[in-house]
């Protein structure tokens, strides 16, 4: 379903104001389109020669048009044609939506397990998702609902449509029961704990930003998207939340609205009950631990998204309806002891934005859990009545230098906080990490990631036993498990300056390297443009130049089957 509001000033035929939107279509299949009562004017149809006006709302029901696009991409000849033309033949026959359970026994019978066996049901899965969409009618929420209860893949099924009518549909499209729970956050499970956690209100700039990119055009004027690796919440969108919560939703209430904006057109709104006005914590998440999960089939780990080191900001207004002095108190959260550590408080001027700046400190080796502002109203006077405070633009900027403690961390799906492992496994002992890999045919190297995804001029110290093996590596700029520098003891008798791409490996630099058993080594690995230097106990000993890769994680690592133990790892770096 798609929901059009109309911007035209000038009355337009409704025929006329859609085939402006949807070239594709034509005067008959809107004629069509009409008599399958697939548009409605304002909730009731109307005919293709009513007039529309800027206010009106169009709903109207294109899916048929979308398939027609997506099946001139497939052979003549293939299963998945099959199987979408089989699902649309069969919905025209049976198009009561109660017809679905027969629809899907008749997917059942027709593209059977024996005939597609694996435990991959694709075929199967491609007609679940034609059938829900059309017997769901192009409505997202009942979509998705008719393609669980059909079995097979579920969460696949569900996403896919879900991406499908959530285009089709825009945001007017997705029900306030889906979008509320989520509060503009979903999780994912990679080898990167920095892109792990997803702001959705972020991830639709970036898309929109590829797309102008790709396609021509521009994003609107107050749409503004953070450098790669910071944050900024400016709520662009309606409903926008970017993850915030309340530490008490019994007399305070957190809403999206316009026209009270810093810049922009969205921001956030903090009520207050005047009856009883409490501080209360607005907040949010830096990063998960696995506490913070409802969900942990796939072991999803996280690296912070704020560090040590980092400029956090936000612009904040008060308005009261009575005279009231409003005090908002920084503070960010560690992750591993949920200590809480305040920062300087400020006063808002009533009626004028304010600008709230700090520095994330320090944190003895732990990580950022969240961040946030205790607001505080203190009224002159009594009776009192509400009160707002508005929210806008929050970042997190600059540089982060911050130490992992590792006696601090804990061991969740068998990774240790905050690494991502691939082909090796870390285990905590007392104030080190216990790196092992084992060997595995296809191994050409194994990695333990943290921190941004996005740092570009990047440093790492660390102390490190090699107990087995020969190599004890420090990571740079990895983009995933394929793509990555290593510097560091590489073989025998060496260290070098490696690159990792797709399964082949360069040496950018090697020198003949002694290592005594059982010593332990400070290791330092620097990238800064295009230079890679590594330092052993204090002393440059390599230095190569390579441009392939700008950006990237930082992270621990070895070449081949081996075991070591490290200590105190440092990140510093800018992205």
């Amino acid at each position: 379903m798609k929901i059009l509001k109309v911007k035209c000033l000038a009355p337009t035929r409704l025929d006329n104001y859609l085939m402006q939107q949807y070239p594709a279509l034509n005067p008959g299949r809107l004629n069509k389109a009409l008599r399958e009562n697939k548009i409605k004017l304002n909730g009731k149809k109307q005919p293709l020669s009513t007039r529309v006006m800027a206010g009106d709302e169009i709903k109207l029901f294109i899916l048929d048009e979308v398939l027609d696009a997506g099946l001139r991409f497939l052979p003549e000849k293939c299963d998945y044609r099959r199987v979408v033309e089989t699902v649309r033949a069969y919905h025209r026959a049976h198009p009561a939506e109660a017809d679905f359970r027969a629809c899907r026994e008749m997917i059942a019978r027709e593209f059977s397990d024996e005939e597609y066996p694996g435990g991959y049901h694709i075929v199967p899965n491609a007609g679940i998702c034609i059938l829900a969409m059309l017997y769901g009618k192009g409505e997202l929420g009942r979509s998705i609902e008719i393609s669980v209860m059909c079995g097979y893949d579920t969460d696949c099924n569900a996403s896919n449509i879900g991406t499908i009518l959530g285009v089709l549909g825009g945001l007017g499209g997705v029900p306030e029961r889906y979008r509320r729970p989520i509060n503009d956050l979903v999780t994912l499970s990679s080898v990167s704990g920095y892109l792990n956690l997803v702001d959705l209100s972020d991830k639709a700039k970036e898309l929109g930003a590829l797309s102008c990119r790709m396609y021509g055009g521009a994003l609107p004027e107050d749409i503004v998207c953070p450098k790669p690796g910071e944050l900024r919440m400016d709520f662009p969108f309606p409903g926008s939340t970017h993850g915030l919560e309340l530490s008490d939703k019994a007399e305070h209430a957190l809403r999206i609205v316009p026209g009270k904006a810093h810049s922009g057109v969205y921001c956030a709104e903090l009520m207050t009950d005047g009856k009883r006005a409490r501080p209360v914590d607005l907040s949010f998440k830096a990063m998960l631990t696995r506490p913070d999960l409802h969900e942990e089939r796939y072991d999803p780990v996280f690296a912070a998204k704020v560090n040590p080191g980092q400029r956090v900001g936000v612009w904040m207004k008060s308005e009261q309806t009575a005279p009231a002095a409003v005090t908002v108190t920084p503070f960010v959260r560690r992750a591993m002891t949920g200590e809480r550590v305040n920062m300087p408080a400020a006063v808002l001027s009533e009626g004028e934005w304010t600008e709230i700046v700090f520095t994330v400190p320090e944190l003895g080796g732990d990580a950022v859990h969240d961040v946030g502002w205790t607001v505080e109203t203190k009224p002159d006077a009594d009776p009192w009545v509400m009160g707002r405070v508005y929210v806008d633009e929050i970042t997190v900027t600059g540089a982060m230098d911050y130490a992992v403690n590792f006696s601090l961390q804990r061991e969740e799906f068998s990774q240790l906080t905050p690494f991502a492992f691939n082909d090796c496994a870390g285990k905590r002992e007392g104030d080190a990490m216990r790196l092992t890999a084992e060997a595995l045919p296809y191994m050409t190297g194994a990695q333990a990631f943290t921190g941004n995804y996005y740092l570009r001029d990047t440093a790492v110290t660390a102390s490190v036993t090699v107990e087995s093996g020969e190599s004890a590596l420090m990571l740079l700029r990895g983009q995933g498990t394929r793509r990555y520098y290593a510097l560091g003891f590489s073989a025998p008798g060496e260290c070098a300056v490696l690159r990792y791409e797709d399964g082949k490996v360069t040496k950018l630099a090697a020198a003949p390297f002694v290592r005594q058993p059982g010593r332990e080594y400070a290791l330092r690995a620097e990238a800064k443009g295009k230079v890679l230097t590594l330092f052993v106990n204090g002393t440059p000993v390599l230095e190569a130049s390579d441009s392939r890769y700008a950006y990237g994680m930082p992270g621990l690592g070895l070449t081949a089957a081996g075991e070591t133990l490290w200590r105190a790892p440092h990140i510093s770096g800018e992205c």
